[in-house]
């Protein structure tokens, strides 16, 4: 791990709280680290196990969030570490919830103080292409 490093900045972030207090910490796209085959991606996978088998307690829990495709390497990740896990899958948002979500970005203080909009019609646009993108595969 390098300073630069997220798993450092986590590691770090870890060390220095108060662990009275309950932590949790959420790594989203996991799956980049099985994508391509790289001696990066091999420090990051062994940082990543460091971490979760130093840091994992009662008062640190993580999350990892992946594609489902990456189910049976992310499986083989946390098997290696001996952590007790549990296994969550998110089914898929339906047109409303995808709107919603969309919309959702722009009604933080914020997105306002940046004035974030979209064009009318787009959250729409974004969900039925995420729908369409469904069926197609």
């Amino acid at each position: 791990m390098t300073e630069g490093d997220v798993l450092w900045q986590v590691k770090n972030e870890l060390q220095s709280l108060d662990l009275d207090n309950r932590c949790l910490v959420i790594f989203d796209q996991v799956e980049e680290l099985f994508v391509n085959d790289s001696p990066e991606n091999d420090l990051k996978y062994k940082s990543l196990l460091e971490l979760l088998v130093s840091k994992s307690s009662e008062q640190v829990k993580f999350i990892l969030s992946f594609r489902k495709e990456f189910l049976l390497e992310v499986k083989k990740l946390l098997q290696a570490t001996r952590l007790d896990f549990d296994e969550v899958l998110l089914s898929n948002l339906n047109r409303t919830g995808i709107i919603e979500a969309v919309r959702g970005i722009t009604s933080s203080a914020l997105t306002r103080r940046y004035k974030v909009e979209f064009e009318q019609g787009l959250p729409e646009e974004i969900a039925g292409d995420i729908i369409n993108d469904r069926v197609v595969t």
